[in-house]
This record gives structure tokens, C-alpha cells and sequence, in this order.
């Protein structure tokens, strides 16, 4: 099984959140942080970050485990109810990062090719940055995602 490293660029995003510094920051749950993705080629894209540095959803207690995933499920919930997107697509890969994560792509029809995966229909690296995420351009998104996560979070407490 893959081993938490160190230094981790995870835990260093957890850091810059505990000192407000990370802009992207969208929302606390119980079991992790909410943040923006640093690409919103795909327009809402959200992670959210385990508080635990366990790499894998395996390596944690069955509580923790199992709250981990009803954030999941409430962060999945508000960035399709925010972004009103075809599909969603969640993952938690993990190979490059083994830092307990998941990642929230809303896919739209109107991508150029909205059936391929996501790590296939990202932008190269000239157009990519068109879309790297700015506190101007994608702040109400954040306001939003915060607003109703906090909303789906409470009912369903």
C-alpha cells in the first residue's frame, strides 16, 4: 500500500488554509477542506482534502471512513446543484499525491469532447492557462459552493 509522503503537498495546502492563504479555500467539513481547483477548465472543479494525511480511504478508522465519504457525498451534491453540469464526475486517484483526496469534475455537453476522461480533455499547457483559477474571476463560485454546502451539509445532518 502506498505511504503518506513527506513532504506533502497536500498537508502543505492544510497548512496554508489553517493560515488563511490559500485562495482557493471554499469550506470546512468534518472530515476535510473544500478548496477550488487550480484549473477550472472544467468550471466548478473542487477537491476535497482529507484532515487525515491517511493515503488511501482503506487506512482510515470505519467512522472516519464512513463521514469522509457523506462529505463526499455533500460536496458532489453542491458543486452539481451550483454548476448544473450533464454529469459529474468524482474520483479519488491518488498515485501522484497519496494524501486522501477526492476531485469534482462537472463535465457539460458543450466540452469539445465531454465523453473522453478528464486527464484527456484538459487543455495543454498554452491554452491551460486561460483557465488557471484567479480570487476575481472565480470568487462568486466560491461564495456559492460555500453557501450551499453549508446548506446540504445542514440537512443533512
Amino acid at each position: 500500500m502506498a505511504q503518506h509522503p513527506f513532504p506533502c503537498e497536500i498537508c502543505a495546502q492544510l497548512e496554508d488554509i489553517g493560515q488563511n492563504r490559500l485562495a482557493r479555500f471554499v469550506a470546512e467539513l468534518p472530515s476535510g477542506y473544500v478548496v477550488l481547483g487550480p484549473s477550472q477548465y472544467f468550471r466548478g472543479y473542487t477537491l476535497l482534502l482529507a484532515k487525515s494525511a491517511a493515503p488511501d480511504l482503506e487506512d482510515l478508522e470505519w467512522p472516519q471512513r464512513l463521514q469522509f465519504l457523506r462529505d463526499v457525498a455533500v460536496v458532489s451534491e453542491a458543486v452539481a446543484a451550483v454548476c448544473q453540469p450533464h454529469k459529474m464526475n468524482v474520483e479519488s486517484l491518488g498515485n501522484v499525491v497519496p494524501h486522501l483526496h477526492f476531485h469534482f469534475f462537472p463535465r457539460y455537453e458543450t466540452e469539445k469532447s465531454p465523453e473522453n476522461p478528464v486527464w484527456l480533455a484538459m487543455p495543454d499547457a498554452d491554452e491551460a492557462e486561460k483557465y488557471a483559477f484567479s480570487p476575481e474571476k472565480h470568487g462568486q463560485l466560491i461564495e456559492k459552493l460555500r453557501a450551499k454546502i453549508a446548506e446540504i451539509d445542514a440537512a443533512r445532518a
